[in-house]
């Protein structure tokens, strides 16, 4: 077996990340003055203040702010750097912050319907055998005690996050976060300087996550679907919203070359013509045709000739797509040795022992993460969570019927089904498998599900209570 490798570009990335941040975080110069600290960092820091005092009274402002600093990660911007004295681990307080604010609120917090769903449970059982893949694998090395502290936080985060979210109000304050972040990564990736580029990639942008260019791009093209419904709510402000988003996601896309979220694209408007409510299907067909005419006039040569190459014949791929399917054959040799897992994180350092020239590269795909990292059973696992979160969606439209926001519903469960199979596309060439926001769109239709059994419960109770002021109106 391969010794343990040092930490390289080609892997996930994310300790390297997150240690560049510490270093940030721990600098020696002391505080600024008020008046040496630019506009930009005030009003982050108010917002992030204000946010986390409200979430005491809202978690909803926790939770949602968390999602905003996940987007924005002031460690990597410019004004960020100006609050490096402080030394504020700002994903840390707000996650905690909105903690407290769920024990303050717990009768809130607890009256989630359903209490405990299947998705819940099948994120535990994930949850469980990341923790016990080390064990029945080949142990623990520097990326497994990164990976499980990571994998940890987001499923806390996320359990949270779907008892916080538990009526339409807060599931469009959700999906307005989710917009608000892709216009944020979009406007970033136009404005990056030259040395944001790698191999004519766009990298390092927004937070640890989208570190590579290609988990940049398919997370802002899992995240239009959310763009075109804000399109559709009435009011011209969505809709320039949304065209100014939708156009700052596309131009970031364009920048990071991402072979993966092209095919998540592509098989998403094929979903998304096949699964169109009756009501919107000239709206998508329209839709779709100006968005391919949109995209295609920000594209730039070098993105068209990288999307070629999706298609070239095996003696004429490039060495990263011919590189993926030498690690995809060593894989499956793991996995036939290893039925159980060899154990989250360390793929990287064992794939070198059976094909030398792939040591230290990463699997490349999700599902490749989930066969052979965690095992057979992680794979049954995770595959489960997929199916019911799409049944899930199926349940939504059909709690939905007879109320008044039917078509509001129609129109939410529509725009996850197609985030989902972007990002599930997407992940077929792309290790997604640990990244946070992944799980959070999985969760979206849970997070639906208990807001629509919210709003029933609320229209059934108004009307009993008009029928008791009002008895006639039980008479046929």
């Amino acid at each position: 077996m391969a010794s343990l490798p040092s930490l390289t570009d080609q892997g996930r990335g994310l300790a390297r990340l997150r240690l560049s941040g510490t270093e940030h975080q721990h600098g020696s110069c002391g505080l600024r003055k008020l008046h040496d600290v630019s506009f930009h960092s005030l009003l982050f820091m108010a917002y992030y203040c204000i946010s986390c005092l409200a979430s005491q009274f809202w978690p909803i402002a926790g939770a949602l702010c968390y999602i905003a600093v996940y987007h924005i990660f002031p460690e990597r911007t410019w004004w960020g750097k100006e609050l490096t004295p402080l030394a504020l681990r700002y994903s840390m307080i707000a996650a905690t912050a909105t903690t407290a604010g769920c024990v303050f609120n717990l009768r809130r917090f607890i009256s989630a319907r359903p209490f405990f769903s299947l998705f819940e449970l099948l994120c535990l059982l994930f949850l469980l055998n990341i923790w016990l893949s080390p064990l029945l694998g080949i142990g623990w090395c520097i990326l497994t005690d990164f990976q499980v502290t990571k994998m940890t936080k987001v499923f806390i985060f996320l359990f949270l996050l779907v008892r916080i979210v538990t009526n339409m109000k807060y599931y469009r304050l959700l999906v307005l976060t989710f917009v608000l972040g892709a216009l944020y990564l979009g406007y970033t990736a136009h404005t990056a300087p030259p040395g944001n580029f790698y191999n004519n990639r766009l990298e390092g942008i927004g937070g640890p996550d989208f570190a590579e260019s290609g988990a940049l791009a398919i997370h802002l093209a899992a995240v239009l679907p959310f763009i075109a419904v804000y399109f559709l709510r009435p009011g011209i402000w969505w809709k320039a919203l949304s065209f100014v988003s939708a156009a700052f996601a596309c131009q970031g896309m364009v920048l990071a070359r991402g072979r993966s979220a092209f095919v998540g694209l592509a098989a998403g408007a094929v979903v998304a013509i096949l699964r169109a409510p009756r009501q919107l299907r000239a709206k998508v067909l329209l839709g779709i045709t100006l968005g391919l005419l949109g995209g295609y006039s920000l594209c730039d040569q070098a993105f068209l000739d990288r999307m070629k190459t999706i298609t070239s014949p095996p003696g004429e791929r490039d060495a990263s797509a011919q590189s993926r399917i030498g690690i995809w054959r060593a894989s499956l040799d793991i996995w036939q040795d290893y039925p159980f897992g060899i154990g989250i994180g360390n793929f990287e350092r064992l794939v070198g022992s059976y094909e030398s020239q792939w040591a230290n590269k990463d699997s490349h795909s999700s599902y490749i993460d989930a066969l052979v990292e965690l095992g057979s059973q992680g794979a049954v696992i995770f595959a489960a969570a997929v199916i019911c979160s799409f049944g899930m969606l199926s349940r939504c439209r059909r709690m939905a019927e007879g109320l008044s926001i039917a078509k509001e519903v129609n129109v939410q469960v529509y725009a996850v089904q197609l985030c989902l199979v972007i990002f599930l596309f997407g992940s077929l060439t792309q290790t997604r498998l640990y990244c946070e926001s992944f799980w959070w769109f999985m969760a979206m239709p849970l997070c639906l599900l208990r807001s629509v059994e919210h709003e029933r419960r609320m229209e059934t109770s108004a009307l009993d209570l008009e029928r008791d002021r009002e008895p006639w109106l039980d008479v046929e």
